[in-house]
């Protein structure tokens, strides 16, 4: 990273809303970074976003949030979020000082993640009241594993702030202000939490940033719009802070204390006979080099998953799911996490970056990459309508940019992979997606110049040896790229007509 980058004044830009930009504004001022400029874009000037800075301002994949110092540019929040803390001194305890510390953190990094995603989802549904009501048991049952998880220790992993933290501080705001306080503040089990939210506020830089001008008030909720010259940055439900700790009683789960020794494996475990977000993590798995079992669940051992397994894992975290990675004492839930962690626990430098810069920049990529999984597989297991989205254009409409924006890192400088000649990270998770795609879209994209540099870059990922032994010789390697007759009847059908 140039020198001359790290002295010049940081440019925070995202809409007049908290929603994806909270965190990384909480982390700037917590770790220091407080001289940056707060370009906001408000219902009055968003046509400066979309006709002027997005085309011109922002080089590669330009998104909101983003992040400008001196002429570095990031876009993904994630990213963002680890370039402020890669560069503070407080990196360590932020992001975690070992390998134990790390995988924790990235595993309550990424449920946190699927839980606001879900706030985000009833916040941008037209049946705005209707959903919020549907679903406000499933979302406090998720914030009840984050209750007793964190029991009464003064934050997640302790008595210091870590990222996650950072996370489940704006969930908690969302949640009261789409359900009122009194959904949390007057229930005992999520006494927990009211005490996480006192702590945080508590902590210096934060108590001054929250009660400064600078603070953003409006959450990402169904509002009116406003006039011009109306205050941007009112709004009917604006943060209450917590007055008072309460008192809570309630132990939290015992952190893990030691990793997989010597000759014992690490398990990584899901379900049978479906790739999924299985098969790129099993790929990465024969890629480490570490010492490792796979248990698989078929659809007839659904119970034995459920009434047992589940069970025995609910003694030591409530967020038992699969996939998990499991390593001594250690599990990880949440697919980003346990990729994330084989990757940090393999050592080889080229999955997650040589220098910080890169690492940055795989970071995004990562987050590009998962982006595509997810809007892929919103097609794939939509049983009812899948067909129907894909002859019209789903691909076209839903795909086509993001991955046209990682296919243009793909032989820049000799590169075969998307950083250089060996796969990193955001590779496992874009070349499954792109064996996908040269199947369920083989009718819109066989015309397009781009076909043919998907399907070299799969060939060309699938060649790595590794991977290539693995494919031949393992008794995991699923060869279905993306169905089960159980998941999705359909797809047969799709394989037969592309072939």
């Amino acid at each position: 990273m140039d020198q001359n980058n790290k002295k010049a004044d940081i440019i925070f830009g995202y809409w007049n809303v908290r929603a994806n930009g909270q965190v990384s504004r909480l982390l700037l001022e917590y770790t220091g970074q407080t001289n940056y400029t707060n370009k906001l874009y408000t219902e009055q000037n968003y046509q400066q976003w979309f006709e002027q800075d997005k085309i011109k301002l922002i080089k590669e994949f330009p998104n909101l949030p983003f992040l400008i110092q001196g002429d570095f540019q990031l876009t993904e929040s994630q990213a963002i979020d680890f370039y402020i803390m890669g560069q503070s001194e407080l990196k360590e305890q932020l992001l975690g000082k070992d390998l134990l510390e790390q995988g924790l953190i990235k595993k309550l990094f990424y449920i946190g993640k699927q839980l606001q995603s879900k706030l985000f989802t009833i916040c941008d549904s037209p049946q705005y009241e209707e959903m919020k009501e549907k679903r406000q048991e499933e979302i406090k049952s998720d914030l009840l594993k984050f209750a007793q998880y964190k029991g009464n220790r003064s934050f997640l992993l302790g008595e210091k702030v870590t990222y996650p933290d950072f996370l489940l501080y704006e969930i908690i705001y969302l949640f009261k202000a789409a359900y009122g306080n009194e959904a949390l503040e007057k229930q005992n089990e999520f006494l927990s939490l009211v005490n996480l939210c006192f702590n945080f506020e508590k902590i210096p830089q934060i108590k001054e940033y929250l009660n400064s001008e600078r603070v953003i008030k409006r959450q990402y909720l169904p509002y009116k719009k406003q006039k011009e010259g109306e205050n941007q940055n009112e709004n009917e439900n604006d943060q209450k802070l917590v007055q008072q700790k309460v008192p809570c009683e309630q132990n939290g789960f015992a952190l893990p204390q030691k990793l997989s020794q010597n000759d014992e494996k690490i398990e990584l475990a899901y379900w049978d006979g479906i790739r999924a977000r299985g098969q790129s993590s099993y790929y990465l798995l024969a890629y480490s080099g570490l010492n490792y079992n796979i248990k698989k669940y078929t659809m007839q051992q659904y119970q034995e998953w459920v009434e047992k397994d589940k069970v025995e894992m609910l003694k030591k975290t409530p967020f038992a799911n699969l996939p998990y990675v499991k390593d001594g004492e250690l599990i990880i839930t949440e697919t980003p996490a346990v990729q994330e962690y084989i990757a940090l626990r393999s050592g080889k430098k080229e999955l997650l970056g040589v220098n910080f810069e890169e690492k940055v920049k795989i970071q995004q990529q990562y987050g590009i990459a998962n982006d595509i999984f997810f809007k892929l597989y919103e097609v794939i297991f939509d049983k009812e309508n899948c067909l129907k989205k894909m002859e019209e254009g789903y691909y076209k409409q839903n795909l086509e940019a993001k991955t046209n924006q990682l296919l243009e890192k793909i032989g820049k400088n000799g590169s075969q992979f998307l950083n250089g000649k060996l796969p990193s990270l955001p590779d496992f998770v874009f070349a499954e997606c792109c064996k996908v795609f040269l199947e369920a879209f083989y009718d819109e994209l066989h015309d397009n110049s781009t076909f043919e540099k998907i399907k070299q870059y799969v060939e060309r990922f699938e060649n790595i040896p590794e991977i290539q032994e693995f494919i031949k010789n393992s008794k995991d390697y699923v060869d279905r790229p993306y169905y089960t007759k159980f998941l999705a009847g359909w797809s047969s059908g799709i394989r037969s007509k592309n072939k």
